[in-house]
């Protein structure tokens, strides 16, 4: 028999992420939570004054949440508030690089991707997407 997994859809403010860490093992087991980055500019309580732009939130936020997941969890995220050709400082693609290092954090991560995204978006989210993860495609 198939087991089935509880999808939550949850923003990525402090209290949500606060609620997942408290989380048991047992409730942990059961959900494979989606993450949506909320729309604001950043949190002001997290994110220096001095870096207070999407990109920089979407990094830390995530990797806080990867960092309660743990290894051997699987979240989804979802970033519809970036359009997909922001950059980060290196130069790189600012969407597969948040996903990589979320995953380094210790998560299974799960890049989301919604129907209605610009082109831009797409091809960062394509370039995120491991063979042993996959991708979760989310229809309005």
């Amino acid at each position: 028999m198939q087991k089935m997994t509880y999808v939550p859809i949850m923003k990525t403010r402090k209290a949500e992420r606060d609620a997942f860490g408290e989380t048991s093992v047992a409730v942990r087991d059961a959900i494979t939570p989606l993450f949506e980055l909320h729309d604001v500019p950043y949190d002001i309580t997290t994110i220096p004054a001095k870096s207070r732009n999407r990109k920089d939130t979407a990094w830390k936020v995530i990797n806080q949440i990867a960092t309660i997941a743990g290894s051997g969890y699987k979240i989804f995220i979802d970033m519809p508030y970036l359009q997909g050709d922001e950059t980060m400082s290196d130069g790189s693609l600012a969407i597969p690089a948040i996903i990589q290092d979320a995953r380094i954090a210790g998560a299974t991560v799960v890049p989301v991707l919604g129907i209605d995204r610009p082109d831009a978006y797409r091809t960062a989210i394509t370039k995120s997407i491991q063979r042993s993860s996959g991708l979760c495609l989310r229809i309005p």
